[in-house]
């Protein structure tokens, strides 16, 4: 199909007005469109960080189930505190001897008391640092750290198989030492999660900043950095000592220097060249010009 000129010329006006219309809202503008960069990457949470939360969580999960059950298998208790009493040397205080019921049941009461009051401390702290870690803080790794050191639950993982605790017990307790140690790994050892905690305090805290906890103590300080100045600034001008006035100096160069000063802005008038003050000295005498009256003589004279 040929065309005329006029409907080629008109058909492409069409196609170009079709290209070139774009609504304002099709591409957004500057402050609508993400701004990719490396440090909204590392700002990003990773995948690993709820990981790790989420094995935080599962452990103080299972230790929650582990107190509730330490309530029941009562049979199980008072077995393990007989074999616990029977270990003790004869010379022990705390070897009880005979070992009778009431004392037994004491004995497992307060068991129970303290082995759920010390879960649920643990159970809070940890939950405290599921918490902390979805804010992005950093402290919340260590807070664990501390824990998992303490409690020495990754140990669970060779202590539970080996021990003879009812199998719901043991699997509790296995689960629990698993957890932690997932945790610990995915929080200490994982490039991810240590980047995304650097670029939350370096965007906390500032570039520059001292790190926090042990690294502050053993590091090196960052270097001052200079006030910024804007160059409308007038550099400073080094303090001048006023110069001192010696006896018999010369009327001529005080004069020169109030004049200096008279025009530099000063309220204070030069004094006219009759009336110039002349400085005397103990050690001697400034003669006399000619024409002035003679001095008077203080004090009384000699005859007198």
């Amino acid at each position: 199909m040929v065309l005329a000129r006029g409907d080629a010329a008109r058909v492409l006006r069409t196609v170009s007005s079709n290209r070139l219309h774009v609504r304002p809202g099709d591409l957004g503008n500057a402050r609508t469109l993400p701004r990719v960069s490396d440090e909204n990457l590392a700002l990003e949470r990773p995948k690993t960080l709820d990981w790790a939360a989420m094995a935080v969580g599962a452990q103080a999960l299972f230790m929650a189930l582990s107190s509730a059950l330490s309530w029941g298998f009562t049979s199980y208790y008072k077995s393990a505190l007989i074999k616990a009493n029977n270990k003790l040397k004869t010379g022990d205080k705390n070897k009880r001897s005979p070992y009778t019921a009431d004392q037994l049941n004491h004995d497992l009461h307060s068991y129970r008391q303290s082995s759920t009051i010390y879960g649920i401390l643990i159970i809070v702290i940890l939950l405290l640092v599921v918490w902390n870690l979805r804010k992005g803080r950093g402290l919340a790794r260590w807070i664990f750290a501390f824990v998992t050191v303490f409690t020495l639950a990754p140990l669970n993982l060779i202590r539970e198989p080996a021990s003879d605790e009812p199998g719901v017990l043991k699997t509790l307790g296995t689960l629990t030492g698993l957890a932690s140690l997932a945790a610990l790994v995915l929080l200490l050892f994982v490039p991810q999660t240590t980047r995304y905690f650097r670029a939350q305090r370096m965007a906390r805290v500032g570039e520059g900043a001292r790190p926090a906890g042990l690294g502050s103590l053993f590091g090196p300080r960052p270097p001052r950095t200079s006030p910024v100045t804007t160059g409308t600034e007038s550099p400073a001008q080094p303090l001048k000592r006023p110069a001192e006035t010696r006896p018999g100096a010369n009327v001529d160069s005080g004069a020169a220097k109030t004049g200096s000063a008279a025009n530099s802005g000063s309220s204070f008038s030069q004094p006219p060249p009759g009336n110039q003050l002349r400085t005397r000295s103990k050690s001697r005498v400034t003669p006399a010009e000619p024409g002035d009256a003679p001095a008077s003589r203080r004090g009384k004279s000699r005859n007198g």
